[in-house]
């Protein structure tokens, strides 16, 4: 080594995951959102370096000194630093500014809906937004416009497209005060599918809608048994029909599949990829979502059958292996393992919810907690905030304890979740250091296999 050698120190939030089927293993970094395939060789000659790199929480920082590819490669994707750089005060500045850059609307045009799901915690007691909030919410827009730097809106609900006529309305509100800014405008919306007919899906498209949450909850027997009508009936087939139909548009756009399972529809998740695989696994738009039904405050809570805290990541991890083996992407844990990943939206102070009668909210789960309604909204488009509620949700708990050395900090920021936070007195992770190791693992083997050419 020469005087005019840098001297590197593994960055904060970099992981090494080791690979015990051929002794190589797997580089993250929860600020840059990268990850590194190590080969067997390349971790043998660095196993005094990597070693430290195992632990969630450390206080020691690896020194590397080599000049080789490997070291430089390092370097580039930001899993070494220079060993001067204060890191923690670089990444708390610019996660920040990303958190809380652009304004993100969670808009509920109408909070009935017409499923009566099993495990829903919503009350139903509010219908369709007012001509009154409607009108509020352009004057509010129209007013914060020479602020915002882009407008990110999510249909919510409810049932969203129970009020279509709202969300056509808004958004060609919203899209016209944009393009004369010359600021984006991009749009999602959360559905249950049932409405999405190829003249919906091209209206919601035209509005802005650029992404789709549709839930299916495993095979249609599954499914059909937990998310039905009102009236009882079964709903599975034509959301299922509607998704297909979704592949015949040649637009841009994006589907995330949500399953959410519980003890009994988890074994039957495997029938509904058998049929699914198909007709969406080729289309790049597509991805699924696997979530576990949680006791989230409805009616059904206390007879529900749930898969237990502690299992539910596991089993999910599980699942998306298990979608892979059918050709689907394991888009869900790449996202979690990104900047932001695993922070929860309601912790952000660029983002909040609006109701149907003009409530202001931060989450989009625990509309009946007190904690909850922040704000209101009022028809000359005036809003009017709780701070001291407004910071219960965005303010960090105890950055400095458990999430002070932990180098998945960047992803989760300790906002994994704002309520349990409030709940617990601190900050839950968002999963367990195994369930990270294998998210990682699970991560790094769908981006080798999108790597590999195609056979002839």
């Amino acid at each position: 080594m020469t005087h005019s050698d840098p001297v590197w120190r593994a960055s904060r939030y970099c992981r090494f995951i080791p690979d015990h089927t051929d002794g190589g293993g797997y580089l993250h970094n929860s600020f840059m959102g990268a990850l590194m395939v190590v080969p067997p060789e390349i971790a043998r000659r660095m196993a005094p370096w990597l070693a430290p790199l195992r632990a969630k929480n450390r206080d020691i920082q690896p020194v590397l000194t080599a000049r080789d590819a490997f070291a430089q490669e390092l370097y580039r994707q930001g899993f070494v630093v220079d060993e001067a750089l204060r890191e923690e005060k670089r990444a708390e500045d610019l996660l920040r500014r990303e958190r809380d850059f652009g304004t993100h609307l969670i808009i509920l045009p109408h909070e009935d809906c017409n499923f009566r799901c099993t495990y829903c915690y919503e009350s139903f007691a509010r219908g369709k937004m007012s001509p009154d909030i409607v009108a509020g919410l352009k004057a509010y827009i129209a007013r914060q416009m020479p602020d915002i730097r882009l407008l990110n809106v999510g249909w919510f609900g409810g049932e969203p497209c129970l009020a279509r006529d709202v969300i056509y309305e808004l958004s060609a509100a919203f899209q016209s005060l944009c393009e004369n800014a010359g600021i984006r405008y991009r749009a999602a919306i959360t559905t249950n599918g049932y409405f999405l007919d190829e003249a919906t899906v091209g209206r919601l498209l035209d509005a802005g809608v650029q992404h789709f949450q549709i839930t299916i909850d495993g095979s249609e027997e599954a499914h059909d048994t937990v998310r039905r009508l009102r009236g009882g009936q079964p709903t599975y087939r034509r959301i299922f029909k509607n998704l297909i139909g979704m592949t015949a548009q040649s637009r841009d756009f994006s589907v995330a599949v949500r399953v959410n399972f519980n003890p009994l529809t988890i074994r039957t998740i495997d029938d509904f990829l058998k049929e699914a695989a198909p007709h969406l696994s080729d289309d790049p738009r597509f991805f699924l979502d696997f979530h576990a039904v949680g006791r989230w405050g409805g009616p059904n809570d206390r007879e529900m059958a749930v898969v237990e805290e502690q299992s539910a990541s596991a089993a999910r991890l599980g699942l998306i292996d298990q979608a892979a083996c059918h050709g689907f992407p394991a888009t869900s844990a790449l996202d979690a393992l990104k900047p932001h990943g695993a922070a929860c939206y309601a912790g952000k102070a660029s983002s909040m919810v609006v109701g149907s009668d003009g409530t202001i909210y931060k989450c989009t789960v625990a509309f009946e907690d007190d904690r909850n309604k922040v704000g209101r909204l009022y028809p000359d488009g005036t809003l009017e905030i709780d701070r001291a509620k407004w910071r219960a949700w965005t303010e960090p708990h105890s950055p400095s304890g458990k999430c002070g050395t932990c180098s998945f900090s960047a992803a989760c920021q300790s906002r994994a979740c704002p309520l349990a936070a409030m709940d617990q007195g601190e900050p839950p992770c968002p999963f367990t250091p195994a369930d990270y190791e294998r998210m990682v693992t699970v991560a790094a083997h769908q981006l080798q296999e999108a790597r590999q050419p195609s056979p002839a």
